[in-house]
């Protein structure tokens, strides 16, 4: 896929993602709390009670009181504007921090997408290396045969070609770790 489908996958299911996104949301969430000790508090209270020696129920002896207090703080000390400031702090710091994860995530993602892209490179190179180096052979064992070549000039090639196979194997695993990697930075484990 193209790297920007990848970094959206990897920003969408990054472990490291959902917890920094996590973080903020509680830090927002204290941060409205504490902005909420500047709001009066009501409080409402309902109280039933009978004035009468009897257990009997009666309507004209029962005593209801309601009622609905409001308390304001004027002043704390300026301990909640430390409060909301201590909060506003926090709630920047998680959002920092969730930032600095992206940006580490898609560095990783870019890193390793850059990786597999030339790995993959050196794949293809390494392949038509083995198919140089046996076609070359091909041609030195015709000459061998026709008496024109000497036998160094063909174990030259034979050695030239077992090289190029190798570098091609080496390629190929370099290629499947560098796109493991890539999985990995995109959070497809699987």
């Amino acid at each position: 896929g193209s790297f920007d489908e990848m970094l959206e996958q990897a920003l969408a299911g990054r472990p490291e993602i959902m917890a920094a996104a996590r973080q903020v949301e509680i830090s927002e969430r204290e941060l409205k709390a504490e902005l909420g000790a500047y709001l009066p508090k009501a409080d409402a209270f309902v109280s039933y009670g009978q004035n009468s020696q009897s257990p009997g129920f009666s309507g004209q002896k029962d005593n209801v009181t309601v009622g609905v207090a409001v308390e304001m703080n004027l002043f704390s000390g300026f301990n909640t504007k430390q409060r909301v400031s201590a909060a506003e702090r926090k709630a920047k710091e998680m959002r920092e921090m969730e930032r600095k994860t992206k940006l580490a995530i898609e560095q990783e993602v870019k890193t390793a997408f850059l990786k597999l892209q030339e790995a993959l490179a050196r794949l293809h190179v390494a392949e038509t290396s083995v198919q140089a180096a046996e076609e070359a052979q091909r041609l030195v064992h015709e000459e061998r045969r026709a008496g024109m070549t000497t036998v160094t000039r063909y174990i030259e090639s034979e050695t030239a070609r077992n090289k190029a196979q190798s570098s091609s194997i080496a390629a190929h695993y370099d290629a499947l770790s560098a796109e493991m990697a890539l999985k990995k930075a995109i959070g497809n484990w699987k």
